[in-house]
């Protein structure tokens, strides 16, 4: 729909894996709706979320005609160039796709923009800001959406309980921290891991 704002993505590195939940909430003016599928998708050896849009997320999940498709990546051989393969190979087949779909926007200075993007990769995660840039952070953890903030507080509360709290409880508990504070998440919450 368009003019949707939404989204709450909690996403945490934990061992080996990624965990990344989502809401399922979209809002359009003064209506809240929910989608069956959350805003978290794999693809090939990515697991994907994002915010926003979501024809952004279908033709991220599902390709466009005359664009690489994400699944069809090859990943890196070693995870030292885990940062370079997603600056590389992955952003260039996110812009290529989203511009092909119609999802592009032109800021008012005619750059390009997107809605965030957050994609795991084994132990690795990853941020794609709305200017393409790609970050890896510090924590592990990071969030994204209307409720990033709610997410991040939550997160680094839970940090201190993670032996008796289980990754996916703790991106539940944060899910359920932001949908009790932002009218534009709701449930169900979706949780994926790498």
């Amino acid at each position: 729909m368009e003019g949707t704002r939404m989204t709450a993505i909690a996403a945490l590195v934990e061992g080996a894996s990624v965990y990344i939940g989502t809401d399922s909430a979209g809002v359009c003016e003064y209506r809240l709706y929910c989608e069956k599928a959350g805003k978290v998708f794999k693809t090939g050896s990515l697991l994907i979320a994002y915010t926003e849009s979501f024809r952004m997320g279908q033709l991220l999940q599902y390709g466009t005609t005359g664009v690489k498709k994400l699944s069809s990546l090859t990943p890196p051989k070693t995870e030292r160039t885990a940062f370079k393969f997603m600056v590389n190979e992955v952003v260039p087949v996110i812009r290529r796709t989203l511009k092909l779909g119609g999802c592009m926007k032109i800021n008012l200075t005619s750059e390009e923009e997107i809605s965030g993007i957050l994609v795991a990769w084994k132990h690795f995660l990853f941020s794609v800001d709305i200017d393409l840039a790609v970050h890896e952070y510090r924590e592990p953890y990071t969030a994204s959406g209307c409720a990033e903030h709610c997410i991040l507080g939550s997160f680094y509360t839970t940090e201190k309980l993670k032996r008796k709290v289980s990754p996916e409880q703790r991106v539940l508990l944060a899910l359920e921290a932001a949908d009790r504070h932002y009218t534009a998440v709701s449930p169900p919450f979706h949780i994926m891991k790498t």
